[in-house]
């Protein structure tokens, strides 16, 4: 703890992220390279149900729109006591333009819209 009060201390939550204007057009933009990225990094194939349950309501992978990745981190936030998220932007090749453009959603839609510590 490097002389920290527990009590200072944060909790974060990291995961996958992929904002998009819609929710289903980020999953059709997202989807593809994230096949790529399962099936080069780890070797397995990424079929179209399995990655739509892990972008789901209950799944732990952020892709969407900036209203439905906000809703899923007000989920872990609140159990938790989550106060900080690393979120994965740039995976499978995913074009610059669509990793700048989920970024970009992320500050402006997500970030504002999830209450910090001070209020």
């Amino acid at each position: 703890m490097a002389a920290h009060p527990r009590a200072a201390l944060g909790i974060g939550a990291a995961a996958h992220l992929f904002v998009g204007a819609r929710s289903q057009g980020a999953r059709e933009t997202f989807y593809p390279y994230y096949r790529v990225y399962f099936a080069q990094g780890r070797g397995v194939h990424l079929d179209r149900p399995t990655f739509e349950a892990m972008a789901g309501p209950d799944g732990a992978l952020m892709v969407g729109s900036a209203q439905e990745t906000t809703e899923k981190l007000m989920i872990e936030k609140e159990p938790f006591g989550a106060n900080r998220f690393i979120g994965r932007v740039d995976l499978g090749g995913l074009p610059r333009s669509s990793v700048l453009g989920s970024m970009d959603k992320f500050a402006s839609g997500v970030a504002p819209a999830v209450p910090s510590e001070s209020g």
